[in-house]
């Protein structure tokens, strides 16, 4: 995320927004209760988060969107 700070700098913050989090969890769910990887994956690139750092999600989100990861357009991050 690209923030500007009053002394006019830019900085790029790698913690993931409230935003994003929802987004990784609601296609987490998807994946996980209705085993839909491609709703989910449709999910997460309607945000534009297709190729995101998910590498502070918790280990049972990972899982999941390691699945999703797999459908075509998918190239998360940090989900090792």
């Amino acid at each position: 995320m690209l923030v500007t700070r009053p002394d006019r700098r830019i900085f790029v913050s790698n913690k993931l927004t409230e935003f994003e989090q929802g987004v990784f969890y609601a296609a987490a769910i998807v994946q996980i209760t209705a085993d839909q990887p491609g709703i989910a994956a449709d999910i997460v690139k309607s945000a534009g988060l297709h190729n995101h750092d998910c590498s502070e999600l918790d280990e049972m989100d990972k899982e999941a969107l390691r699945v999703v990861n797999r459908e075509k357009g998918m190239s998360l991050k940090g989900l090792n």
